[in-house]
């Protein structure tokens, strides 16, 4: 069965470029160097910077907005357990479930790239209000990184009444190809001369 959607993350002198596979429109850097991430879309030529800060305020902000009552449902106060079903980690809230199955890779620093680049990427989706607070799931992003330790399957699993639609997400580790770096190039041809636009008006779709 085809993927529903791929993306190829490519880690090079710290910037970090994911690269959707199934449209390719949209194109995300991050910089945590310099505390920004750029958006670029393909289609209009333009792009955006958002500042890291700018993302850890936004999505406090969404956190003390949360009624006491809504906690539970978006996973605020949820627990990463051991799983019942992998060797791994689990989370459970609401009527979501995860678990993740993980490996240490040999280089440790390769952990907090990742947990960092998803943690970001988690907040750029909260900004652009694509889907409910992924709280929970951050949550979970966070025990795998403390660990040393990359995500390579996780399940997703939404109950609803007697039905369960379940998802799963799948990560592979390869060291950088000549074509990636050729990909490489090019966004940063992009970043050289795509119109820079403000964040309201960069292009969702």
């Amino acid at each position: 069965m085809d993927p529903e959607s791929e993306y190829l993350v490519l880690f090079d002198r710290g910037l970090v470029y994911e690269l959707p596979q199934s449209d390719p429109r949209f194109v995300q850097v991050f910089d945590p160097a310099n505390q920004i991430v750029t958006l670029l879309d393909r289609k209009t030529q333009v792009q955006t910077i958002i500042k890291t800060e700018d993302l850890l305020q936004f999505t406090a902000q969404i956190k003390a907005s949360i009624q006491q009552n809504e906690r539970s449902m978006l996973g605020l106060d949820a627990k990463v357990v051991p799983s019942q079903r992998v060797i791994g980690h689990s989370i459970q809230y609401g009527n979501l479930e995860y678990h993740a199955t993980t490996t240490k890779p040999s280089d440790p620093t390769m952990a907090a790239d990742y947990g960092r680049f998803f943690d970001l990427k988690s907040r750029i989706k909260m900004v652009q209000r694509m889907g409910p607070p992924p709280f929970g799931r951050m949550t979970l992003n966070r025990h795998i990184m403390t660990a040393g330790e990359l995500p390579l399957e996780v399940m997703f699993t939404l109950s609803r009444g007697e039905q369960k639609h379940e998802l799963r997400s799948k990560t592979e580790v390869d060291e950088m190809a000549p074509e990636d770096q050729e990909k490489i190039q090019e966004v940063r041809g992009m970043m050289g001369v795509y119109k820079k636009v403000e964040f309201q008006d960069f292009p969702r779709s």
